[in-house]
Order: structure tokens, then sequence, then C-alpha cells
């Protein structure tokens, strides 16, 4: 039967993430459910590419199309630091890179950026004529030895803050339904606020409800000083992965040390469900408070990475929104009235991915 390209659409998903599953790379944000999330809640037009090889899919990277801030790109995972190429050999890898450049071509788009939790081996970047960046920094916890290895191996800056929060009465309740839904999303509106950053619809919490938390590969837990909700993790399982999808928490209550406790107990029910990996997510490397937060887990430390294929020079810069030329527009955003943030934050949100 030998080689043949397909869209998305013309393959069954089943199939798509059975080879996402098999593949040592493949990772949430490369399954067919969080590329019809993106899809369903941002409009983004599916673009990508599946290689079929005597049948059976062996290769492909999902693309998105976003427009937004005067030009068009593709995009292999919005929001998301890691979902770009799977691919069986370097050859399938070039073989959908040149697929992209024609994608580009054809359809006048700025670049794509396909976003790797690897990185490319040299000869293959330079080879390829890919621009190669790294601004992020992922954080990952090795669960291996168990919530009880891990509690003994820990600093006191890391025990410490997790007791306090205890004394003070700060208790975690596992939680999954709409209404603690809606309690965890106040919480992120108002963190984003306090941030001056856009702010996902609830909408796409609702679907990630739907699609994960309700089918077990998710998991909600909210942080009560009290009766009054003060900070909320959401955490999306892959494999023997745990991410740590979304997080909120309310200034005023920051010296309650709920997000640690929130973390740990995070951190402890993921081993207790069989999980070999805790997985913080990426940051900016000039977030530098942040990563030392999640250092003092036991977080390794390592870049990923970022390649363009681009339709002219200096087209792939990344937009990292903790650096100073941001710091007017989120002090416009923090000092917006509630209602006109979220309005704001939908018109900008989509073309932020």
């Amino acid at each position: 039967m030998g080689v043949a390209l397909r869209t998305f659409a013309d393959v069954p998903p089943e199939a798509w993430d059975d080879f996402v599953f098999r593949h040592p790379q493949g990772s949430l944000y490369h399954g067919s459910p969080w590329q019809s999330l993106l899809r369903q809640t941002f409009g983004y037009g599916e673009k990508g590419i599946v290689i079929i090889r005597d049948g059976v899919v062996c290769g492909g990277v999902a693309l998105f199309e976003i427009s937004g801030f005067g030009h068009t790109r593709l995009a292999s995972s919005p929001f998301r630091d890691r979902g770009g190429i799977l691919a069986a050999s370097d050859a399938d890898r070039a073989l959908l890179v040149e697929e992209v450049r024609k994608l580009i071509r054809k359809g006048r788009y700025r670049l794509a950026v396909i976003k790797e939790e690897q990185q490319y081996p040299s000869g293959f970047v330079s080879s390829q004529g890919l621009q190669e960046s790294s601004p992020f920094i992922t954080t990952q916890v090795d669960l291996r030895n168990g919530s009880e290895a891990l509690w003994r191996s820990l600093k006191n800056n890391a025990q410490g803050p997790v007791k306090q929060a205890q004394a003070l009465g700060v208790t975690v309740r596992e939680s999954g339904t709409e209404r603690d839904m809606d309690i965890f999303y106040r919480l992120f509106v108002r963190t984003r606020k306090e941030l001056g950053i856009p702010c996902f619809s609830r909408a796409f919490f609702q679907r990630i409800l739907e699609a994960y938390v309700k089918r077990q590969t998710g998991k909600l837990f909210i942080a009560y000083k009290n009766t009054t909700p003060v900070a909320g993790i959401l955490l999306l399982c892959f494999k023997d992965t745990v991410i740590d999808g979304y997080a909120a928490s309310l200034a005023g209550y920051r010296d309650t040390r709920a997000n640690d406790l929130l973390v740990w107990t995070s951190l402890a029910w993921s081993c207790a469900h069989g999980y070999r990996r805790f997985d913080f997510g990426a940051d900016s490397e000039k977030q530098k408070g942040l990563l030392e937060f999640k250092r003092k887990w036991h977080g390794e430390q390592r870049h990923v990475y970022q390649y363009c294929v681009l339709s002219c020079p200096g087209a792939g810069e990344a937009i990292d929104s903790s650096e100073e030329k941001y710091r007017f527009a989120r002090s416009i955003m923090r000092a917006l009235p509630s209602w006109v943030f979220m309005r704001v934050s939908s018109l900008l949100v989509p073309g932020l991915g």
C-alpha cells in the first residue's frame, strides 16, 4: 500500500490516539481529545498532517491555524509547551517538516511553530532550515520511590509550609463536579486578573471537566481556609505522568501556604495512583521565583524547545508575558473592571495560542 499523507479529519481518532499512546514522546497534548477541545473552544482550523504507511499511522503533527496581531500562523500545541511532531524516524520527521513548509507557502502563513519536549539533533535542525529556541524551562519530579521517600527527602523550605498550612486549618478537597469547577474558575479569573494576563473562558474548563476529570484522566483539588476556597489545582494525567495543568490562588491568603499544601497533596495523590512523574509544566527562564518554588519539590529542570518553519526572517519570536515590554499592557489589564477584563480576554486569548 505504501505511504500516504492524510489530514486528521481523514484518520479515525482512535487510530491516531493509539499511535500517540505507543510513541515514547506521545503526550496528552498530542491526543484527539485535546485537539477537539482547542477547535471547539477557540475555533482554530485544523491543518495537521498524518503519515499512513501500509494502512497504519506511523507519524504526524497536529497544527492549528491561529489569527491575531496582524498575521496568521500555525502552531502545533497552542498555549502548551509540547505536542509537536511524532515520527518513527528522522526521515518521517523530515517528510512532515517539508509538508509543513508546503502548508506555509500555500496558506501564506507567517510561520509554523512546532513545540517539543526533546531537542532535535543539530544536524537535522540545520539540514531542515529550522529556527531553534528554548525560552521555557520545564520542572519534573521523579515519583518512582513513593510519597514517603519523597517527603523524607524534602528540605524544610518544602515541608515547613505544608505543615504551616495544616496548622492554620487549611484543608484540601478532591473535587470534580460542575459546582467545583465554578469555584475553581472564579479563583482562576481573579488570579489572572491580579497578574494582568488574559483569561480563558469558562467553556474551556468545562470541556476539560468533561474530557478529562469526569473520565478519571484529570483531577481537581481545591484548598479551603475554613469554608472559603482560597486556591485550586487542576491536574491532567497521561500514561505515567501527572501534569500541573492550571492553578489559581487568592493573593490575600498566600500566607496560609495553601499552594504548598495543594502541591504536596497532588504529589502524594500521584504516587498513590501509580504515576511515575509529576510535571509542573514550563515557565519562562525569567520567572526565577516560580522556578525556585518548583525546584524545592526535588524538581529537575531543563529546557523545552520550539522549532519554527519561517516564511520570512525574524518571524519566530516567542511571546513571553513576563518580559519587561509587556509590563504596561499587564498593568492596564489589572486595572480593568472585571467584566471588561473578561471581554478583552475573550478577544485576545485566541490570538495568543
